[in-house]
């Protein structure tokens, strides 16, 4: 008898950014052991989790949290930004009671935060997004960017 086994990805750091473009979502199922902040930069697709599936196109911003089962169905070349980063990375920035609301906030359409948590986010993945079509992109500038926007 077989029995499956979901990939679960780890993060070997406290924070990345990763820029990626898929034809097709290279991986099933999984879960991470960590929070990914996902802008869709082109594309669309649905998003599937544990409770619930939601389309998604240019523009959305999705909440991964840890442990949290997903996938990615892309309907079309997709371009997404990856800011990942660990509880342990938030410690500096945010109390404990402020670090326990992310694992309450919704996994889509970040609709349930304010205006201006939105703006912000959607404005770092935009100048994450500018740096990643220069000519000599500069991960640590959008690493600084990343956390400036995380903890306004």
């Amino acid at each position: 008898m077989y029995i499956y086994a979901m990939k679960k990805e780890n993060l070997f750091h406290s924070f990345e950014i990763l820029v990626l473009e898929y034809g097709k979502f290279p991986m099933p199922m999984h879960q991470h052991t960590f929070f990914e902040l996902c802008y869709i930069m082109f594309g669309s697709g649905i998003f599937t989790s544990d409770a619930y599936a939601a389309k998604f196109q240019s523009g959305t911003l999705l909440l991964v949290k840890p442990g949290i089962k997903h996938v990615y169905e892309l309907a079309e070349r997709t371009r997404l930004i990856y800011i990942r980063f660990s509880e342990h990375y938030l410690k500096p920035y945010f109390t404990h009671s402020e670090r326990e609301l992310l694992y309450y906030a919704p996994e889509t359409g970040m609709s349930d935060w304010n205006d201006k948590e939105y703006t912000q986010l959607i404005s770092m993945a935009r100048c994450i997004e500018t740096e990643d079509a220069s000519s000599f992109p500069d991960i640590q500038l959008c690493q600084w960017w990343a956390t400036i926007y995380l903890i306004l």
